[in-house]
């Protein structure tokens, strides 16, 4: 049994999730008006402060023009927190923020495993 990184309480995506609620109450703004603000959808925001997704570049820059907290780099820095887990090769970087977000197909080829019954 593995266990995420990202699900402990002091976890960065953990507190990604938890300063953007604490935020959006703050400005007392349901999910629904962030999600239309930061151009998505109400299930993306929910599942961005449940940490069960984890942010984009432009989910954090957009956070931080909208709610301007830590001097309008909270997000990112916590954003960049995320990306950078210890020993994790440097092209996992650019795959996380400009490959993964874009994908429409996940495709694999195993020589060895046979799907489905015989």
């Amino acid at each position: 049994m593995s266990v995420d990184p990202f699900s402990g309480p002091d976890s960065p995506r953990v507190r990604f999730g938890a300063e953007m609620r604490r935020l959006r109450e703050e400005a007392q703004l349901s999910q629904g008006a962030v999600a239309s603000r930061l151009g998505c959808t109400q299930t993306q925001v929910s599942r961005l402060e449940a940490a069960t997704r984890t942010p984009s570049k432009s989910d954090a820059e957009r956070l931080d023009r909208l709610f301007g907290a830590g001097g309008g780099t909270l997000f990112t820095g916590l954003h960049r927190r995320i990306l950078a887990r210890p020993g994790s090769p440097d092209w996992f970087t650019s795959w996380a923020e400009e490959i993964e977000p874009t994908a429409l197909v996940l495709r694999s080829w195993d020589p060895l495993l046979v799907p489905g019954l015989l």
